[in-house]
């Protein structure tokens, strides 16, 4: 036979567990991940727009429209910045995300052993300079 004292202690656990589950629910496991909370240093948000002003993506596959739509919306969510998405190299600061295969023209080429090295999953980060203009992290 359960005691006063015990249903008592029982139901208050049970209480803070549906209370937790309710705040839990608040966000989806996605929104808990990939909270791109506003950044509060304006210095910080302009290097941010500046170094990021487009991003060159060649193609249409669904990892490519994964990409397109989640710095968007990071852009968005971090900056208050509307990013565009081109397929070629323009002037200003760009992040460019491309296989050795999709690199834009104007790229310079990259040292196939570096390349050959990263293997099927590697991935490389470079700051580059191209025609004049710094296509990287200022």
């Amino acid at each position: 036979m359960v005691t006063m004292y015990a249903f008592k202690r029982i139901l208050f656990v049970a209480c803070l567990f549906l209370l937790g589950c309710g705040a839990a629910s608040a966000d989806d496991g996605y929104d808990l991940w990939l909270n791109y909370q506003p950044l509060d240093d304006g210095a910080r948000c302009d290097a941010c727009r500046t170094a990021f002003s487009s991003l060159v993506l060649s193609g249409d596959s669904a990892t490519c429209q994964i990409i397109r739509e989640e710095w968007k919306r990071a852009m968005a969510g971090l900056c208050g910045a509307e990013l565009s998405v081109v397929e070629t190299l323009s002037s200003g600061s760009a992040l460019i995300i491309a296989t050795p295969s999709t690199l834009p023209d104007g790229i310079p080429s990259m040292d196939t052993g570096v390349l050959a090295a990263l293997g099927d999953e590697g991935c490389l980060i470079r700051s580059l300079e191209i025609n004049g203009a710094d296509h990287g992290q200022q």
